[in-house]
């Protein structure tokens, strides 16, 4: 028992606080540092590569948002043009509605025409009574309705669509306040003598003598015009065309119309549609 004293007083014995706390280093070591010894046994390679790929990333999170804001750019600008579309479809949908509600309630006036006497020569030209009917087929009344006919001959195959144009371009406004008013279905007859002047038909010869070398005496008279009226849903005139051949039938043994063969009585006379259609609106 006193060697085992005096054993003791000899060794010197750790503080039980001082052991525990070394024992507790040595079982606990930092995760921190072994891994950082691990990866990167040298700091600064280390933090320069974590640099290198914190900037790859960036550069890819970056270029990834760029093409996304393409994308939507794209998509947005389909987009509009789809919209830009759709729009157009429907303003023209809804000129189309209007223009049809128009279409079926303005008037529509025809006209007819009828020879009521013989073509005759007179001392200023060419005269020829005439009777045109002209009817409303709309549904609603037709305002200062006029006629504006035309006695002339023709000079080739397009020059009296050419001339009928030209013509009635000159009654788009009709005759300001002058004119009729037709309410639908009702018929507005007037009667009209026409003139031909000598100066037209010797431009009709003119022309054959040129282009044909023929001395030609004879004509060839087309009565053209238009019927021009108004409505209350536009302001603006209408025009309804009209173009015809005047024709003599064979007399005397011959069917030419010309001031050496005299005047045409109304029984030889053959009003026919020119084959080109006259212009309509």
């Amino acid at each position: 028992m006193p060697l085992f004293i005096l054993i003791c007083l000899i060794l010197p014995i750790p503080a039980v606080g001082q052991q525990t706390s070394s024992l507790q280093l040595k079982a606990t070591p930092d995760p921190l540092a072994a891994e950082s010894s691990l990866l990167c046994p040298y700091d600064e390679d280390c933090r320069a590569r974590r640099d290198l790929l914190a900037q790859e990333d960036m550069a890819f999170s970056a270029e990834l948002v760029l093409w996304v804001g393409v994308g939507q750019l794209l998509a947005s600008i389909i987009a509009a043009i789809l919209v830009l579309r759709s729009l157009s479809h429907s303003r023209e949908a809804v000129e189309l509605s209007r223009n049809a509600f128009v279409a079926d309630n303005r008037p529509w006036l025809s006209v007819k025409i009828e020879l009521i006497g013989p073509l005759r020569w007179e001392a200023d030209g060419l005269t020829l009574p005439v009777r045109f009917f002209i009817r409303n087929l709309g549904r609603t009344p037709a305002l200062r309705a006029g006629i504006a006919p035309l006695f002339c001959c023709m000079t080739g195959t397009t020059e009296p669509v050419k001339r009928h144009a030209e013509f009635c371009d000159g009654f788009r406004s009709g005759m300001g306040d002058i004119g009729t008013t037709i309410f639908p279905e009702d018929e507005y007859i007037v009667d009209w003598t026409v003139l031909m002047t000598n100066e037209d038909s010797e431009q009709s010869r003119s022309y054959f003598k040129k282009f044909y070398n023929v001395d030609r005496i004879s004509i060839s008279p087309c009565l053209m015009g238009c019927v021009f009226y108004t409505s209350f849903q536009k302001n603006e005139f209408y025009q309804t065309g009209f173009m015809y051949d005047i024709q003599s039938r064979p007399r005397n043994g011959t069917a030419e119309i010309s001031r050496d063969h005299g005047d045409v009585p109304m029984d030889y006379l053959m009003l026919r549609r020119h084959f080109q259609d006259a212009r309509t609106f």
